[in-house]
Parts: structure tokens; sequence; C-alpha cells
């Protein structure tokens, strides 16, 4: 039975201060290490399948090389288990050289040896409907394929 999770809550609240710290050994052991992990960006080419290519993103871009790393504002967080299985969406905003966005975040979680451990992710900025046939983002999908 599916049931609100305070537990599942408080991991997500907890990787995004970790993420804030630039703590990335505290993120990778917050990521789960069994096949199939996955994290997808709003960008086409945030794409890392498995807990090393996750890895090498976060510190990539915890040393600037992925651009500044921004600062989160979490404004909803719900979370939700089923036995060792769980998930969360979040709704907040991300904030870089004064400039915020919105974003939605949804997290697939497994309870492993007492941690909830990310196993799959999808981050995105909203685009309106009508914006969504852009021609800009013909052009960026393209780098998916």
């Amino acid at each position: 039975m599916i049931e609100r999770s305070p537990q599942v809550e408080q991991s997500m609240r907890d990787a995004f201060a970790l993420m804030q710290r630039g703590d990335i050994e505290g993120l990778v052991a917050q990521t789960s290490s069994q096949p199939g992990v996955m994290m997808i960006g709003s960008d086409p080419t945030e794409w890392y399948a498995g807990r090393e290519a996750i890895e090498g993103m976060a510190r990539e871009a915890a040393a600037g090389g992925g651009g500044d790393m921004p600062s989160s504002a979490l404004d909803e967080i719900e979370g939700y288990r089923d036995g060792d299985l769980g998930f969360a969406n979040i709704r907040g905003t991300w904030t870089i050289g004064g400039s915020s966005v919105p974003f939605r975040l949804t997290t697939v979680v497994h309870l492993e040896d007492g941690v909830w451990k990310a196993v799959q992710s999808h981050a995105s900025i909203g685009v309106p409907n009508p914006e969504m046939m852009n021609p800009m983002f013909h052009a960026a999908g393209a780098a998916t394929s």
C-alpha cells in the first residue's frame, strides 16, 4: 500500500542540503549502485546512466565545469513509499547569479541498508505548451538522438 513518507521527504531535504554544501561524497552515498540507476535533467545532454556517470557529473558541476552550481529553494515536497520503494514529487526554485527559475523534480528511491537511495530522478523546467514546438527545442532535441 502506498503511504505518505516523512522519511522519504527528509531524504530529499538532506540530498538538497548536500548539494548546497557541495558534498559530492554524501550525494554519491545517497545514490544506489543497483543496475538501471538514472538521472535525467532538463538540458537535452543531461542523461546520466549509472552511479559512475552521476558521480562524474556531480564532480564536474562542483568543480565549475558544468557552469555555476545553482542554489535551491524547496517549495513543496511530497514523499511516498510502498515497502522498500519510494518516490518524491518536488517543486522548487533554482537561482544562479541573481536569476531564478522554478523547477520540478521526481525521484524514485530504494531503501538500502536503512538509507533511501536514489535510483531514478528527472528534473525539468516547465515550458508552456504553446512554446514546446519552438524551433529552439527541435535543435536541442537532436542532441539526444
